[in-house]
């Protein structure tokens, strides 16, 4: 395997890969094989048919091509060993035909390099949690009030015969929000502060991805809460869903540029999940599904687990430093 590595700007690179035919040859073997199995020739039963003749039915062309997506399935990965590549690749088949090697372009994003400069974040104080009596008092009248209103499941846990242990876990639920929303506070002023201090260069492929994922959950919002169709939703606010994306950008390259921080804060500091860590969540992750572990991509899922528990870590090392 020949690669020829040509950098087209700070976080993309083109890889021009040649394999030899001689390593070529297999796949297409292969691909001949599995072809001739669903060939049907008359006087043959199905896939029996001598080689010679199946081979006269095959198209030369696709089979070559079925032949070259497996070949490059197999030498892509070891093409992009020693790169940190983000996103799918953009790849393209630039030499195909028999007796030839094979040669094909991947065009390749990789994570921006950037330095974490000076940075204070002095300025930033962590409020105490209080909750009002005031605020607990006008909840629970507004419980009373709607009672009527709740499920049966949910009434049937309040006993209303005992006013002060609702008022109890009222608080208490009020408490936990105010909680999380302070936590959310100081996260989100820690990140923003020591922002200003890099220069992050985001990759257009990340935009975009995310940006699909973004106007696609919308949708499913729009449908679910809403219950009219995304084209009615658009012509109410008076958008077409391309200036949706437009002034999606700003706010999807911001949440990228803290997504890329973290990363790099966590590399930077050694932070990771322990092996009691990530087999806890697993387990519990599993449990959501009763039956169905054999269904999962245990690979995927713990990848997905690790970098949920590495990024938790990684913001609670930040928010300590807030005092």
């Amino acid at each position: 395997m020949k690669i020829n590595k040509k950098e087209l700007n700070e976080t993309e690179i083109e890889l021009t890969i040649s394999i030899d035919f001689k390593d070529f040859k297999p796949f297409i073997d292969k691909s001949l094989e599995d072809a001739s199995k669903e060939i049907e020739v008359k006087g043959f039963r199905k896939g029996q048919a001598p080689k010679e003749i199946a081979e006269q039915q095959i198209n030369k062309t696709k089979l070559l091509n079925i032949a070259a997506e497996k070949a490059i399935q197999k030498y892509y990965p070891e093409a992009i060993k020693d790169l940190e590549p983000i996103g799918m690749p953009e790849i393209n088949i630039t030499k195909l035909a028999d007796n030839n090697p094979l040669e094909f372009k991947a065009k390749i994003y990789l994570l921006p390099n950037f330095e974490i400069g000076n940075y204070s974040l002095t300025k930033i104080k962590k409020n105490e949690v209080r909750v009002e009596q005031k605020d607990v008092d006008q909840a629970f009248d507004n419980l009373v009030k709607n009672k009527d209103k709740l499920p049966k499941e949910e009434l049937e846990k309040l006993n209303f015969d005992k006013p002060e242990d609702i008022r109890e876990i009222i608080k208490q639920q009020m408490q936990r929000d105010k909680f999380f929303q302070e936590k959310q506070r100081i996260r989100n002023e820690v990140l923003t502060e020591i922002l200003k201090s890099c220069e992050i260069k985001v990759p257009q492929n990340l935009v975009q991805i995310e940006l699909y994922r973004t106007i696609e959950d919308l949708k499913r919002n729009v449908i679910q809460f809403m219950q009219i169709p995304f084209e009615d939703y658009l012509k109410k606010i008076k958008k077409t869903e391309e200036e949706m994306r437009e002034e999606l950008k700003p706010e999807v390259e911001q949440k990228i540029k803290r997504t890329l921080l973290l990363k790099e804060i966590q590399k930077k500091e050694n932070i990771s999940a322990t092996d009691e860590e990530l087999k806890r969540e697993i387990d519990i992750f599993i449990a959501n599904f009763p039956g169905e572990k054999d269904k999962l991509d245990m690979k995927e899922v713990e990848s997905y687990i690790k970098e949920r528990i590495d990024q938790e870590k990684t913001l609670q090392f930040l928010e300590d430093k807030v005092k």
